[in-house]
């Protein structure tokens, strides 16, 4: 259910836009589709959240403030990418992005939801949707052509794509960019969820640890006649101090916990952000760093969340016509056990 009101809502905030920062100016749908997201919020976050008074009004703009983050950052991903067999051959993102036009079909054809969609809708011609990867680049050997003569054992970067995913596909490009913004928005939720526990885990670790050296401090303090050198050991014991000092702040009680989203929705900009990355390579997947004849620019959208590795986000459209038939792994399982 989050998608639907989460896209009915950024949908009512855009038309009024100058209501970001004035929800109390807002329509009540409006207001109506942020408490909703709020309790989808409070649900991922803690339940116990519910406990506090006014909690989801105090939500409220946070949460808008976010969406609007997040809306900015999605209407600058640029349009609709044609994914199809044709255009591997003449378009150079689509080559770059996939291994080879079976590979391209695999990536559609294995997603659940794409089969779905069409399934729903017979009339429905093609789908869009937001197809996300992650970029690898390796070092390796590899021939190179440098004025006019053919060098062996060059060292080239190689750029590919891999753990290709389809999201909420739809049937137009406004549905593709309101998936995006629903997983931007979901994954940022998830960070915060994250954040939290990670804050109480190494805390309650750091605490744990300078509870032990204490105790092994103390057994000196009472016996004097012991020489050892216990410098090490209070060297020890301040690194932690100054560790659990330079910690976040504990999440100790729910308002801490309250105030901690909060705070993270006011400044999503501190979590996750975009960027656009220009790469120069050619139809072997080899970087270029100068525009050459044999290398076209690739322009990459990335999503970063975090300290997390960027993902590449774009914006597809994939027909009904190049969907692979459904295998039949009760077949192919007769047939290999009959060989």
């Amino acid at each position: 259910m989050l998608p639907v009101f989460l896209h009915q809502t950024f949908g009512r905030l855009k038309e009024a836009s100058q209501n970001w920062r004035k929800l109390p100016q807002a329509e009540s749908s409006c207001i109506t589709g942020i408490d909703q997201i709020a309790e989808f919020v409070i649900d991922q976050v803690s339940n116990r959240l519910y406990a506090i008074p006014g909690g989801i009004r105090r939500l409220r703009e946070p949460i808008a403030n976010t969406m609007g983050y997040i809306d900015g950052l999605v209407e600058q991903v640029p349009g609709i990418l044609r994914c199809q067999r044709s255009t591997f051959i003449s378009d150079p993102r689509v080559n770059a992005f996939f291994v080879d036009q079976n590979h391209l079909q695999e990536v559609f054809s294995q997603s659940q939801e794409v089969r779905t969609l069409f399934e729903n809708h017979p009339d429905l011609e093609e789908c869009y949707g937001l197809l996300c990867m992650r970029g690898e680049e390796r070092r390796q050997l590899g021939m190179a052509l440098t004025d006019g003569l053919v060098r062996r054992d060059v060292m080239q970067t190689s750029l590919s794509f891999t753990d290709h995913q389809i999201f909420s596909p739809g049937s137009n490009e406004a549905e593709a960019r309101c998936a995006l913004k629903c997983c931007i928005f979901k994954s940022l939720i998830a960070h915060i969820q994250q954040q939290a526990i990670r804050t109480e885990t190494e805390a309650y670790e750091l605490e744990s640890r300078y509870g032990a050296l204490r105790a092994r401090s103390r057994r000196f303090e009472l016996d004097p006649s012991n020489d050892d050198d216990h410098s090490e050991l209070w060297c020890q014991m301040r690194k932690i101090e100054q560790q659990l000092q330079d910690q976040m702040p504990r999440l100790i009680s729910l308002e801490d916990r309250l105030r901690h989203v909060i705070d993270a929705l006011s400044h999503p900009e501190q979590i996750v952000r975009a960027q656009t990355r220009s790469v120069h390579i050619d139809r072997m997947g080899i970087k270029h760093e100068q525009p050459n004849k044999t290398s076209h620019e690739l322009l990459l959208s990335e999503i970063l969340m975090g300290c997390q590795r960027p993902r590449v986000a774009c914006l597809v459209c994939f027909r009904r016509d190049e969907l692979l038939p459904r295998k039949d792994f009760l077949a192919e399982a007769g047939v290999f056990l009959a060989s």
